[in-house]
């Protein structure tokens, strides 16, 4: 082989590499952006979700006049903005619970502020939790214990973690699970009804 044919093949080598190497980024890209997203859309979440809730015996009664949900979210992560968006329009559809009105009440991660600040200021009865603050989960947990919120979350992660609500897919079709020790934590009393239609982790 000459040197010319020696150097253009090397040269076809290194680039073929190059595209190799390219592709499996983007196939683990897409992949993260799909593993991040939340397994059911917003959109159907909200409706089940506040359907679930207002069977809760005991959210009515911890309440006030209205019940303030805060959505914890991350303005840095493009999921995460995304799905607090589609919740506040979601629940503009439908801003009863129990007959309340429903307050949203926001909060950003990338602020560096108090969480639990946040939540007692607010006295937030319901706190979701969207892809992209998973950092914050002991966090959440332990102020939704203290001061006994009830959590949710748009990603399946967070329940088997100790939230107590969140949503997955089964025969094309979203299904609630609940963790029934986090419930019980938080002071929720989920009716018969609920337990039966939903998984139950523990």
């Amino acid at each position: 082989m000459s040197r010319f044919g020696f150097e253009l093949e090397s040269r076809l080598t290194v680039n073929i590499r190059r595209i190799h190497g390219l592709l499996i980024v983007l196939i683990l890209s897409v992949h993260s952006a799909w593993a991040d997203a939340a397994p059911v859309p917003i959109s159907l979440q909200v409706p089940i979700l506040f359907k679930i809730l207002s069977l809760d015996k005991n959210l009515t009664r911890r309440a006030g006049e209205t019940i303030s949900v805060g959505v914890i979210y991350d303005s840095r992560d493009k999921n995460s903005s995304r799905e607090r968006s589609e919740f506040k329009e979601s629940v503009g559809q439908d801003k009863k619970l129990a007959g309340k009105d429903i307050v949203i009440q926001e909060f950003d991660a990338a602020s560096g502020g108090s969480l639990a600040e946040f939540s007692s200021r607010h006295s937030i009865s319901i706190l979701y939790a969207t892809t992209g603050v998973e950092k914050l989960t002991e966090e959440m947990i332990r102020i939704a214990r203290d001061q006994k919120v009830t959590t949710a979350a748009s990603s399946l992660s967070y329940v088997e973690k100790g939230f107590s609500v969140s949503f997955e897919v089964e025969d094309n079709k979203p299904r609630i699970v609940i963790n029934h020790d986090a419930s019980k934590d938080e002071g929720c009393s989920f009716s018969a009804q609920v337990l039966k239609v939903a998984r139950i982790v523990k």
